[in-house]
């Protein structure tokens, strides 16, 4: 499991021509898993002329977590990302969240089937705050 904001230095989606002449769409599970991390780690309002795009994560980190706070952000986390990443399908009832107060952590499980090829496959994040 990568720390989060370390996936862009590790596996860049290389490929983002891939399927640019055909459809324009890029279902690489790296270029997948990288549109995640934006999703979840923009805060609502940051982009200018989209501030409806992102997720509430950075709202809550620094609030006290616990099981019911983190089942909160667990559901936002999967909404979120279900809103804005059309080219997958989440397993809701398999996604996990993590709580690692020893040091100071959040851990994030999403398993996720591509919907074009039907590749399986499991977005994991730790974030550190």
């Amino acid at each position: 499991m990568s720390d989060f904001g370390t996936q862009y230095t590790q596996s860049w989606a290389y490929d983002l021509a891939k399927n640019a002449i055909t459809n324009g769409e890029v279902y690489d599970v790296d270029a997948i898993e990288q549109s995640i991390e934006n999703i979840i780690s923009t805060i609502f309002g940051e982009r200018l002329f989209f501030s409806e795009f992102g997720s509430s994560l950075s709202f809550v980190l620094f609030e006290n977590v616990d099981a019911r706070s983190a089942e909160f952000i667990l559901d936002n986390v999967i909404d979120s990302v279900k809103r804005w990443e059309k080219r997958i399908t989440i397993s809701s009832k398999d996604c996990r969240l993590n709580i690692d107060s020893d040091n100071n952590s959040l851990s994030f499980t999403l398993p996720y089937t591509i919907n074009t090829s039907n590749i399986k496959n499991v977005f994991e994040r730790r974030i550190r705050f």
